[in-house]
């Protein structure tokens, strides 16, 4: 499957809504997240705002990405942030981000695999993001992937970023329910 009929697929099935990704020209659905996996996301998207506000840059709770091309890799992380030098960002025809982000981030959530997640962070990297974000409440951990190696924070840590200097979030508020 390519990117232009990726964009053709609908948001609505009669069962319900549905998300997708493409992973290396093959379709995969998502599951639809679970409440306690919103809550996060909203979490951490405000901690972004608040941070990228501050230093110019865009925080985007979600939106497909342009991972790469032939095949065509399309992943739908749970934020990401974009900064003031990145600009103009590069765009699709169909309007997927093809510039990459500075951040990436991905909330585990009860259907996700770890394995899988794991893979996603590696993707981001090698698409030239700069941090590539885990957030686990199951383990209790948020985890900070770079080209460099990983930063852990456990439950008692604040969350520190280099792209984003004015982020400061207590991991305990990124992982509740």
């Amino acid at each position: 499957m390519t990117e232009a009929e990726f964009a053709l697929l609908p948001d609505d099935l009669p069962s319900g809504p549905v998300r997708y990704e493409l992973r290396n020209g093959e379709l995969v659905i998502l599951p639809l997240n679970d409440w306690n996996h919103g809550t996060r996301i909203t979490r951490l998207w405000y901690h972004f705002r608040i941070a990228a506000d501050a230093c110019h840059a865009r925080a985007c709770a979600r939106g497909t990405l342009v991972i790469r091309r032939n095949p065509d890799h399309l992943l739908l992380p749970d934020g990401y942030v974009t900064t003031e030098e990145q600009k103009p960002l590069r765009r699709s025809e169909n309007d997927f981000l093809e510039t990459p982000p500075r951040i990436v981030a991905e909330l585990r959530s009860t259907n996700d695999s770890l394995d899988e997640l794991k893979a996603k962070v590696a993707d981001y990297l090698v698409a030239g993001v700069i941090e590539a974000w885990l957030v686990d409440p199951f383990r209790q951990v948020v985890e900070i992937h770079t080209a460099d190696g990983v930063r852990s924070f456990g439950p008692s840590d604040t969350v520190l970023s280099a792209v984003l200097p004015t982020f400061a979030a207590p991991v305990a508020e990124l992982i509740a329910e």
